[in-house]
């Protein structure tokens, strides 16, 4: 088995910790609707920018994953 390069560690901790963050009360503060950015509340727009950091990861471990030859 070989070894997974320090950048895609990075982004795996980087994953597990935005998704953990997601579920907290970052993400979803309790009773809390406000403050609005162009009509859209603070949970949509924290959505967003978490769907982008996850967007983000996903092509900087498509960057480091080496492609491994098939037998086909």
């Amino acid at each position: 088995m070989k070894k997974k390069p320090r950048a895609l560690w990075l982004t795996d901790i980087l994953f597990v910790v935005i998704t953990v963050a997601s579920f907290t009360g970052l993400l979803i503060p309790a009773g809390r609707i406000g403050p609005k950015l162009l009509g859209a509340p603070y949970t949509v727009w924290m959505g967003v920018v978490f769907c982008f950091l996850y967007i983000l990861l996903a092509y900087v471990a498509s960057k480091y994953q080496k492609e491994e030859q098939d037998d086909h």
